[in-house]
């Protein structure tokens, strides 16, 4: 049996969808309960903050995957992403957890100058402090991180853009392809870092050109000045500790000071387009 943290985000619903394509038994947790009824899918109310009840969770589980999300909310984000990191690790030693995937980032060897990325460098540090054998996979930019702009997009015909100059193309991936990964970390009990890239690199005109296409009419590209990315995603309902250190991380992915550790990892390469991504996920046509 494997456990998933973060059931119910975009990269543990692919954990459990790879999961469940390989017919494996898992314990899904999340902070609210959901359908328990599949016959593979045991799920849990868990919060992740409470560690005795995390290491019940984890307890009789021959691998874990565990992510740090940040909280939108936090007060502090890093003061909270840290709390948490901490618990997991404790976690995962209270029940004597054997195996570890992990979820991390494109840049997390920094530990500053890279905006909310730094909270993997603290949380990577903690699963470490573990006897587990540990896999880190550190993502590229989520293709899905693209999907609340590109719905701005399709519904005034401008595409609020973070990554500046527009043409500029970065290392993308799918969470398809992420869940995959894991599942294949997890299964084959494998250790050491991954990195994990998309087919291809792409940039906001290519996303703007791929929406005009699906959409039929033109769409046009609002590039943010580097001061506007903050107050954009308050705007947005996103608080201010977060907001501020996501304008940071496109500061320095706009710089070119994000990359992945050039002294270790594997490379992964996913097959997910992201035009597989746009048109699943806002239901558009091919």
């Amino acid at each position: 049996m494997f456990v998933v943290m973060g059931a119910t985000g975009n990269v543990g619903r692919a954990v459990l969808s790879a999961l469940e394509r390989r017919n494996l038994a898992c314990r899904a947790l999340s902070r609210r309960s959901l359908d328990t009824r599949h016959p593979t899918i045991e799920w849990l109310e868990v919060d992740a903050l409470n560690t005795r009840a995390l290491a019940d969770a984890f307890t009789g589980a021959k691998g874990v995957f565990v992510l740090n999300p940040a909280n939108p909310d936090a007060e502090n984000v890093f003061h909270e992403s840290e709390k948490l990191s901490k618990c997991v690790a404790e976690a995962i030693c209270d029940a004597r957890v054997p195996h570890v995937v992990a979820l991390s980032s494109e840049g997390a060897h920094l530990a500053s100058g890279v905006g909310i990325v730094a909270t993997l460098n603290t949380f990577e540090r903690e699963l470490r402090k573990t006897d587990a054998r540990l896999a880190i996979l550190r993502s590229a930019y989520f293709m899905e991180s693209w999907l609340p702009y590109a719905g701005e997009a399709i519904a005034s015909g401008n595409l609020p853009a973070m990554i500046s100059p527009a043409s500029l193309e970065i290392e993308c991936v799918a969470t398809n392809d992420v869940g995959e990964a894991v599942v294949d970390c997890l299964v084959g009990i494998k250790t050491g870092i991954y990195n994990i890239v998309g087919p291809r690199r792409y940039s906001e005109q290519m996303v703007r050109d791929l929406i005009a296409s699906k959409v039929g009419r033109p769409v046009m590209i609002h590039e943010l000045a580097e001061h506007e990315i903050g107050p954009f995603h308050q705007q947005m309902g996103i608080g201010t500790s977060f907001a501020t250190e996501l304008q940071a991380m496109y500061s320095a992915i706009n710089r070119g000071q994000i990359p992945f550790d050039p002294e270790i990892g594997t490379f992964i390469r996913g097959n997910s387009s992201l035009s597989d991504v746009l048109t699943s996920r806002l239901n558009l046509s091919h």
